[in-house]
């Protein structure tokens, strides 16, 4: 098969569109990094500390901020934080060079290695780890109780199995929202569907 000449307005073109998606990568690159130089001395020194793997609880008191559970619980909750923080993640995985697919590739790996010296535990931890990437599990909710614990383990005890249901629900972007109804034995219900 022939390959077409190139010519100069051809050529031309080929750097022109070169030239235009160069320049919208260093305005996203400009407008990510943004993100990152609003945030005040001790937010950034968070977020690094979060990107580099560190829980943010721990980043909280590695920063020295009061409360810390409570303050990275609030901080991961804003969104400049989120969006500092995928830059961050971002760019450390450019620098380590490591993607995804070589995360799984390496668990693949050791994976067949540990099938190979017949280790089911070792496989069945592997491939959990695989799950877990993949976001094959549920989501898991943490509650973190500090403070009046004893008054706040009292007030939840005289809750129903309905109010605790839709208090969880209330607070927790991680469920999907109630559909129908939940009755005091704890049972649900689905809504009959309303004539119009």
């Amino acid at each position: 098969m022939a390959t077409r000449p190139t010519t100069p307005r051809i050529k031309f073109e080929e750097e022109a569109t070169k030239l235009r998606e160069q320049t919208t990568k260093r305005r996203l690159d400009m407008i990510r990094n943004k993100s990152v130089m609003t945030l005040d001395a001790p937010l950034r020194k968070f977020c690094m500390k979060v990107a580099e793997g560190m829980t943010p609880s721990d980043a909280a008191v590695f920063c020295g901020f009061e409360d810390p559970g409570k303050t990275a619980q609030r901080l991961m909750m804003r969104p400049t934080v989120k969006k500092a923080l995928n830059v961050m993640i971002e760019r450390t995985m450019k620098m380590s060079e490591i993607t995804r697919d070589d995360v799984l590739d390496g668990f693949k790996d050791a994976i067949a290695i540990a099938r190979t010296q017949s280790e089911p535990m070792t496989m069945i931890a592997g491939w959990r780890e695989v799950g877990k990437m993949l976001g094959m599990y549920e989501a898991k909710l943490k509650i973190e109780i500090t403070g009046g614990a004893g008054e706040l383990e009292r007030q939840l005890a005289n809750m129903s199995d309905a109010e605790l249901l839709r208090m969880v629900h209330a607070r927790s972007s991680l469920l999907p929202p109630i559909e129908g109804e939940v009755v005091e034995d704890g049972e649900f219900t689905e809504e009959e569907p309303k004539d119009e």
